[in-house]
């Protein structure tokens, strides 16, 4: 009879090789479980604090009881257009995925997300959160858990994205400032055993800061975000003196390489934090110190620094200083290397300087020199449909969008394009409608149901 194979025994250089394998496995798993744990760490007030440890009585009022403020269904904008513009059979022959044509899960939510259906994405959300206990004009407290708030950050996102403002901060208001004690791991020690931290991802927080500027509270929102950036120094100085981020414990497993994934984590965080803050000030007309801010941010992150400072030239431009947008763009073309991106980055410059000084047959040859850099460049193409727009070319620009479109409709149908190229219908003919109507047939072969309708300019 054969003898039953064996593995060879290991010598004791391979003994020593496989404990230190082993050994590795183990830190890195470690320090994967710790930086996750720093992730979900948040300073609590001292009002939470007490409340999560017993100290004060928790009441109904101290919890978040959320619920859906409407219930959507079957909402197709692009659909409803059609049946409104061709009627009944051309509207029964768009394709698109819809609620009710995917796992009524998580999987189908970014199946939907990922096809650019965000009105069936956010039926779906609601869907979801009822089997949470969080349905429709819900009064009854019924827990969260890492899913559902996970789903709610997806819901309001998706809300916003819809310009659908003012249901996003009806449906927020039950999360307060995000600090009740039920956000926490610790109010639910059966379900979350051991478990220390805040459910609420750091996302939706930024969501939460941010959602007041959409309804006309900047201020609000710029409260929100410095609360947010000094939250992030103060994770960040915990962990460098050795302390968990909320700096309520001393982390005795801490290792420099643990420290700086630490770090890395929070100085992430307030970057975006950053941004927001930039684009706010901006908004509420407070150029200098929106600027201050983003420069602040191109020092942090030099891969980064040509883009903003870029940015930043624009901005001056829309602004009609052409003296700051010219310090900016030179400082771009003095820090440029000879990389493909950023020689096209220092032409599109020009051509924005060519346009802002009303030089549209200059800015024309660098679009177009972008073009040749980046052929799928869509800012430098619809730059250059302006340009030959005002150098008299009307017919040529809607040749080259109209080619444009209609070779890749599914990557082309970008709506700044399309907006463009329904003005120049407009300027071009009278009878421009039946070209518009052309685009929205396109349109209902190839986009989802979050397409922004306005960029065709149909009444």
């Amino acid at each position: 009879e054969s003898e039953p194979s064996m593995d060879p025994i290991p010598s004791s250089q391979d003994e020593k090789k496989l404990m230190k394998d082993q050994e590795g496995i183990t830190l890195d798993k470690l320090l994967q479980t710790l930086v996750e744990q720093q992730a979900s760490m948040w300073i609590s007030s001292s009002n939470t604090r007490q409340l999560l440890s017993g100290l004060i009585e928790v009441d109904t009022k101290h919890l978040s009881i959320a619920g859906l403020a409407v219930d959507f269904r079957n909402s197709d904008p692009v659909k409803e257009m059609i049946l409104k513009c061709f009627g009944e059979g051309e509207a029964n022959k768009r394709q698109i995925l819809t609620a009710d044509s995917v796992s009524q899960d998580e999987k189908g939510l970014k199946q939907l997300l990922l096809s650019s259906c965000f009105h069936a994405a956010l039926e779906l959300t609601g869907r979801l959160l009822t089997r949470f206990g969080q349905g429709y004009q819900n009064d009854q407290h019924n827990g969260h858990s890492l899913e559902s708030v996970q789903i709610w950050m997806c819901r309001i996102a998706l809300l916003i994205k819809l310009s659908m403002f003012g249901t996003a901060e009806a449906e927020m208001i039950a999360f307060g400032d995000l600090d009740n004690p039920d956000l926490y791991f610790e109010y639910y020690p059966e379900k979350y055993p051991n478990v220390t931290g805040c459910i609420v991802p750091f996302a939706l927080r930024v969501i939460h800061a941010e959602l007041p500027q959409f309804t006309g509270k900047l201020n609000e929102s710029l409260d929100r975000l410095y609360r947010l950036h000094y939250a992030c120094l103060q994770a960040i100085n915990n962990i460098k003196a050795g302390l968990s981020a909320d700096g309520s414990v001393l982390i005795n497993e801490s290792t420099e390489e643990f420290s700086n994934r630490g770090i890395k984590l929070w100085k992430s965080r307030d970057l975006r934090v950053l941004y927001g803050i930039g684009n706010c000030l901006l908004t509420l007309r407070e150029f200098t110190l929106g600027v201050k801010v983003l420069e602040s941010i191109s020092n942090l992150i030099p891969e980064s620094e040509l883009k903003i400072l870029s940015g930043i030239g624009r901005i001056y431009l829309q602004l009609g200083d052409v003296e700051m947008a010219k310090i900016y763009f030179k400082k771009v073309e003095s820090k440029a290397t000879g990389d493909a991106s950023d020689v096209c980055m220092t032409v599109m410059n020009r051509g924005f300087l060519s346009i802002g000084l009303s030089n549209y047959k200059d800015a024309h040859k660098h679009f177009i020199a972008a073009r040749k850099l980046e052929p799928n460049n869509k800012i430098a193409l619809n730059n250059l449909a302006v340009c030959l727009v005002y150098c008299g070319k009307l017919k040529q620009a809607v040749v080259m969008l109209e080619e444009l479109v209609w070779k890749d409709p599914p990557d082309n149908l970008d709506e700044g394009l399309l907006f463009n190229l329904c003005i120049c219908y407009e300027l071009e003919s009278s009878l421009s409608l039946q070209k518009k109507l052309k685009l929205l047939e396109l349109v209902g072969r190839h986009k989802g149901d979050s397409f922004n309708l306005q960029c065709l300019k149909i009444a």
